[in-house]
């Protein structure tokens, strides 16, 4: 989903969706080393609710890709395998990355100048290309 298509769905300006999604984007990437320093620890239990933050916090703004990896990592970690949750846990962090983009800014607020392929996930095809128009 566009930037601007989520902004509509959610009944915000495009302004007020950018600080949101700035708020979210400081705990996500808490959330993320939380949960990449308890998978180096085997601790699962960890690793699940900071998948399970990160999904529901994704859910409220409605960020598709990153709530369908953050359950995907939840529903994993409690399972209590760890196959495939280190590149699930990439696979966050360069969504993260995207969504970074689509505000426009990295951590110093500059624009980033690249964006992430196309890529198949738990069998879903997704174009994961994000925009800003209008910046």
């Amino acid at each position: 989903m566009e930037l601007e298509e989520i902004c509509e769905a959610l009944g915000l300006e495009k302004e007020e969706f950018v600080e949101f999604a700035r708020l979210f984007l400081d705990v996500a990437f808490k959330d993320l080393a939380s949960m990449e320093d308890a998978l180096a620890k085997g601790d699962m239990r960890s690793l699940a609710e900071g998948a399970h933050s990160i999904k529901g916090a994704a859910s409220t703004l409605d960020m598709e890709e990153i709530f369908i990896l953050a359950r995907s990592l939840e529903l994993k970690a409690k399972r209590g395998g760890d196959e495939g949750i280190y590149e699930e846990l990439q696979a966050l962090r360069e969504e993260l990355i995207r969504l970074q983009n689509a505000i426009g800014e990295d951590d110093c607020g500059k624009r980033l100048r690249s964006e992430l392929p196309k890529r198949e996930l738990s069998g879903e095809k997704r174009d994961e290309k994000r925009s800003c128009r209008g910046q």
